[in-house]
């Protein structure tokens, strides 16, 4: 018996048992017996049909049950892989913005250092595994720039790079690949004004993860000092970007403050 004959099975049995009990009605109507009797035999056979509907129904359904699924039957196997899992610290984020950022293309990578900096009119964070800067401006729009690396050690400097940029007193210059691409890109960097704060954050503490439309990195401190917020990036391919703040149990990332390399001279 296959599973289209089980439903054929029940509504025969149903049927049968219906148009039984229509034509024994009708024969005790009409019968010549007293009313006593008539009430005997309706219990009778009423029941007697009740009893065989019953038994016939449960046979049927242990045979449905134990009837074994074909292949056919089977749902389809998926040949899709498994989407990477959201990293941990970006999954309220994603939330969010999961629409805009579409499926994660790969696990989240964690980036050997990492590098934030406010300036007066943006926020820069270093990607260093893709050897990139981006540039989130007040107007919550992004723009990456690649990091012109060199082995010039004067652009870790404050001292060398007050004396390049002309920084005032009681301000800092930009710092590191921030002073390298300002000095070769006056037209896309000065207008970040004046570093205000950075951080670098080293032993792995910070990751990146993409998305089919953007990314997401972090986390970084809202402040140098601040120990319990951790703050995570949402950068979309619209060129627009968000930030989430969570306060995780074990607090802020680790953060340091950049220094110069002891053994460098300015100028050079």
């Amino acid at each position: 018996m296959t599973p289209p004959d089980f439903i054929i099975a029940k509504v025969c049995f149903v049927s049968s048992a219906v148009i039984l009990l229509v034509k024994v009605a009708h024969w005790l109507i009409n019968a010549n017996a007293k009313r006593v009797e008539r009430m005997v035999l309706t219990f009778i056979i009423f029941g007697v049909v009740g009893v065989v509907l019953v038994e016939g129904w449960l046979w049927v359904k242990n045979r449905e049950h134990s009837f074994p699924i074909s292949a056919h039957s089977a749902p389809p196997e998926t040949k899709n892989e498994p989407s990477p899992l959201i990293y941990t610290a970006f999954q309220e984020a994603y939330k969010v913005h999961k629409e805009k950022l579409g499926q994660p293309k790969e696990e989240a990578e964690i980036l050997d250092t990492g590098y934030f900096a406010q300036h007066q009119n943006a926020w820069i964070i270093w990607n260093q595994n893709d050897a990139e800067f981006y540039q989130l401006n007040h107007n919550k729009e992004w723009k990456s720039f690649p990091d012109k690396i060199d082995n010039g050690c004067s652009w870790y400097s404050d001292e060398a790079n007050r004396k390049r940029f002309g920084t005032p007193k009681g301000f800092d210059p930009p710092w590191g690949g921030v002073a390298r691409l300002w000095a070769v890109d006056k037209n896309n960097w000065k207008w970040i004004g004046w570093r205000e704060w950075h951080c670098n954050y080293p032993h792995a503490v910070t990751h990146i993860q993409r998305f089919d439309r953007g990314l997401i990195i972090g986390a970084f401190r809202r402040y140098p000092l601040d120990k319990s917020g951790a703050q995570v990036f949402v950068l979309t391919n619209d060129q627009k970007w968000d930030s989430k703040v969570s306060f995780p149990r074990e607090g802020s990332p680790a953060c340091a403050d950049p220094v110069p390399d002891p053994n460098c001279v300015p100028g050079k």
